[in-house]
């Protein structure tokens, strides 16, 4: 999930994105080496302390959070009632709440299905904390620097800032319908369906008008008529942001020496 930057001062802000983008895929790797619920529940909480020292406001985190607790409770519920305990190494994962046949409840299908709510949720956190902090003209440099053709760097920038874009229209149009009455309580596929047509068909030509006002700005701005597009803020690496990359990498060898080692398995 993508959201849009919101300025600040924190040390997060003050980053070079190359250093934030080493943190992030240091955190990311750090996610898949645990088993154990503990060492990716550290991870979550330093996730939404980061999300709090930017100063983001309690609706914005609450918005980031809200669309994925359903999908998080289903993989919870599938994943408790998927491993049998004879999977699991350590005796708190091997307890049996219930069974029946292949029909099995353990403790380690639980712990497993919480490990992997963590992982979804601190991704989650942490691509929005990444997004967040950083302007999307620092990643359309970054792609600059790493060769990225022109068009294909402004595709997926573009891409990247219209999902919260539309994230803010579907609330809107789905708050307006609701105000006009509109009901989307319908039981049934082919009902709900039908019951969202008042939001998809506002929402599509929402997009084309989008489009268009974007094309239209692109083509003022004489897009595409210079061979080398320039910047008004180039970013540079610092000190700190040498650190950072040293910290990450770090990190993610510190995570394959805990794996080696078998600590933080089931």
């Amino acid at each position: 999930m993508f959201v849009d930057y919101y300025p600040g001062k924190t040390l997060l802000h003050r980053l070079d994105v190359r250093a934030k983008l080493a943190a992030f895929t240091a955190l990311m790797v750090l996610l898949f080496f645990f088993t154990n619920p503990l060492y990716n529940l550290f991870l979550a909480l330093f996730g939404i302390f980061l999300l709090f020292y930017l100063g983001l406001p309690t609706h914005k985190i609450s918005s980031i959070l809200k669309p994925i607790a359903p999908i998080l409770l289903l993989i919870l519920l599938i994943t408790a009632f998927s491993y049998p305990a004879e999977d699991f190494a350590i005796p708190a994962a091997k307890v049996v709440f219930y069974k029946k046949g292949w029909f099995e409840l353990s403790s380690g299908g639980v712990l497993y299905g919480i490990t992997l709510v963590l992982r979804i949720f601190s991704m989650v956190i942490f691509s929005s904390i990444l997004t967040c902090s950083t302007p999307m003209d620092h990643f359309l440099q970054l792609m600059k620097i790493s060769r990225l053709p022109a068009n294909i760097s402004f595709l997926i920038i573009t891409g990247i800032r219209f999902v919260p874009t539309m994230q803010k229209k579907v609330e809107m149009v789905f708050n307006a319908q609701k105000v006009r009455g509109a009901s989307f309580d319908e039981k049934g596929l082919v009902n709900r369906i039908k019951a969202y047509i008042p939001i998809m068909v506002p929402l599509l030509v929402q997009s084309l008008y989008m489009s268009d006002r974007l094309a239209v700005a692109m083509l003022n701005r004489g897009y595409g008529a210079a061979a080398r597009q320039t910047s008004l803020e180039e970013i540079r690496m610092a000190g700190t942001d040498y650190i950072f990359i040293i910290l990450s990498l770090a990190v993610v060898v510190m995570g394959i020496y805990l794996r080696v080692q078998g600590i933080g398995r089931l």
